[in-house]
């Protein structure tokens, strides 16, 4: 019986990994469809921490597909479940979504100082991926926010630094939104 229920861990969590993929690919409705159900069988085996993390990618993929008001209501679901709970890197992941969360629904200055607790902590606590994530969401913050030439600098400094420290697809990301935007 615990080896079916360990089978079925992987197998949901190798569905959310392709459900994140799929929005990281520019499929972000695949990845919704995918993180809802994946989020549903995590809710059944009573799996917090994995059901937490299905309604991050969940919530992103919303926002990618311009969606922020479910997106904001699919992430308090994550709130609600990780409340109380000792794992810091979620609950910054937690946050760094709940920041791009905030900005697309046009509270850029509650997202930015949400931002720059997650990058604080992030430093802090020794997580380079949320640190370089929350840059990239800051950079993204500002070209929305009319801050294009300091958010075009962030974006070339932060490419060179995720791909020296080996975040490929940081870096990728960057180069990407540098070019969309020139």
């Amino acid at each position: 019986m615990r080896e079916q229920s360990w089978e079925k861990g992987t197998a949901s969590e190798s569905r959310l990994a392709l459900a994140g993929l799929a929005s990281e690919e520019g499929r972000p409705a695949e990845g919704e469809a995918l993180a809802r159900a994946v989020a549903k069988k995590f809710a059944l085996q009573m799996a917090r921490q994995h059901e937490t993390q299905a309604y991050l990618v969940l919530a992103r993929a919303q926002l990618a597909q311009k969606k922020a008001v479910e997106a904001q209501s699919t992430l308090n679901q994550a709130l609600t479940l990780i409340k109380g709970s000792e794992r810091r890197y979620l609950s910054l992941s937690v946050n760094l979504t709940a920041a791009r969360i905030r900005a697309a629904l046009g509270k850029t200055a509650e997202g930015q100082r949400l931002l720059a607790q997650v990058l604080d902590s992030s430093v802090k606590t020794g997580y380079p991926a949320l640190q370089l994530e929350a840059r990239l969401a800051a950079a993204e913050i500002g070209l929305r926010s009319g801050n294009a030439s300091a958010a075009l600098k962030e974006l070339a400094a932060l490419q060179r630094e995720a791909a020296a420290r080996g975040f490929g697809l940081i870096a990728q990301k960057t180069s990407g939104l540098v070019a969309a935007y020139r």
